[in-house]
């Protein structure tokens, strides 16, 4: 999914992080950074919010974005 935003020109690309005993969610975030990276992008922290895998989380995280 990021580089498909980076490849319709995004450059700001925030994240909401899952639990971090979580592989599946481990393996999202890893995909994030691979895909900023070989994008030439910063991986910005303030980006990267932390959630739970619950829908309250996702929008207190998605509102802190």
């Amino acid at each position: 999914m990021t580089a498909y935003l980076i490849g319709l020109g995004h450059r700001r690309i925030g994240f909401i992080k899952g639990r971090s005993d979580h592989g599946d969610a481990n393996a999202r975030f890893a995909g994030y950074r691979t895909a900023l990276t070989h994008a030439g992008l910063p991986i910005v922290e303030e980006l990267c919010v932390q959630g739970a895998f619950t829908y309250q989380s996702g929008l207190e995280a998605g509102e802190h974005l």
